[in-house]
């Protein structure tokens, strides 16, 4: 058994089939991450011990593609551990759970493990798919770890630091979260404890419509590119930029703000909207395209797009054309409960 010092904290976003990946979690201990569509014993055994541009190579051969969340997948395949403690958000909450297998499985093996009435009602697997059971609905189920709760339905406002509550926002699938150990093992304290803090909470929400309001009034577009470029360096970026107008052309898209961050392996490029009434699809497309035409494999690491916005709605286009090309959308209240969560000393504009 892994002692605290030993074993690595990760994150894990379940973002697809969600109802039936989070029952399963719960019911059968069973934490599931999609990729159906090459998860087999075939998979797992060509990619055992390999490294990440070994990976790469046994990926690009089954998928003949390379996209960027591949990462997520290596990671949650060659790098999760036996003993590992794993993080699992909700919405304002999140859970931590024990890896207890000493290997990742493929989706054919998924019902060994199925045992309650509810997940024998809810899944049906054949020919290494699995389904809606009773139905032709196939289930984006694909490889999973068995894994048994250490603490559950956390409080993200009563019982997460600041800093974890920053990287539970982070919309990787996957992430590692080690250097955050204290602030786990302190939540989980605190929950078991019930031991809440709630101040915090109170304040940020009684004053996100104010720094709503003076994000839209106080500042113009460029001065809003430069409160989202000092949010980054806030969450830790070790570099960033907002790179010049003339840098691309109206064909290649925009970005307007890039914030490196070396330790997680990540690069966030944001496409930054002071709008006051609602964010169209042709924002995303701006961002999307940019970075496939000109930056895609300039910077180090997984990349991440983010559009942050002053105002509170994104068009069901915006929506739909963002999740398909893992786009993060930010509305205007929840940038600026992240500035307050970051605190606004330093901020001189």
């Amino acid at each position: 058994m892994k002692t605290s010092n030993q074993r690595q904290y990760w994150m894990h976003r379940i973002s697809y089939e969600k109802d039936i990946k989070r029952m399963l979690l719960e019911k059968e201990g069973l934490l599931i991450t999609g990729w159906s569509n090459i998860s087999d014993d075939v998979f797992l055994h060509e990619i055992a011990g390999k490294g990440r541009s070994e990976f790469d190579k046994i990926y690009e051969k089954h998928c003949k593609s390379l996209p960027r969340n591949r990462f997520c997948l290596y990671m949650f395949l060659s790098e999760f551990q036996e003993g590992d403690y794993v993080v699992v958000p909700s919405t304002g909450t999140f859970s931590v759970y024990e890896i207890v297998s000493d290997k990742p499985f493929s989706q054919a093996h998924l019902t060994e493990f199925v045992n309650s009435e509810e997940g024998k009602d809810a899944i049906e697997c054949k020919d290494g798919k699995c389904y809606k059971k009773g139905t032709a609905d196939e289930l984006d189920l694909g490889f999973f770890w068995q894994v048994k709760p250490v603490e559950t339905d956390i409080s993200r406002e009563q019982f997460a630091a600041n800093n974890l509550q920053k990287r539970m926002k982070y919309q990787m699938t996957n992430i590692n979260m080690t250097d955050l150990q204290a602030e786990i093992e302190e939540a989980i304290r605190l929950k078991r404890d019930n031991k809440p803090v709630v101040l915090r909470n109170e304040i940020v929400e009684s004053t996100c419509n104010i720094v709503v309001d003076k994000l839209k009034s106080t500042i113009n577009d460029a001065g809003f590119e430069k409160v989202v470029q000092w949010y980054l360096k806030r969450l830790g970026a070790d570099t960033t930029l907002i790179p010049s107008k003339n840098a691309l052309s109206k064909a290649d898209g925009d970005v307007d703000v890039i914030g490196v961050f070396e330790d997680l392996g990540i690069t966030v490029f944001v496409q930054a909207k002071q709008y006051d009434q609602f964010v169209d699809k042709g924002a995303i497309e701006q961002l999307v395209n940019a970075y496939e035409s000109v930056y895609k494999g300039t910077y180090p690491g997984t990349a991440v797009l983010w559009v942050v916005t002053t105002c509170d709605q994104f068009t069901q286009d915006a929506i739909n054309y963002a999740s398909e090309n893992y786009v993060k959308c930010i509305s205007g209240a929840e940038f600026a409960k992240k500035l307050l969560d970051a605190g606004l000393k330093n901020l001189t504009l």
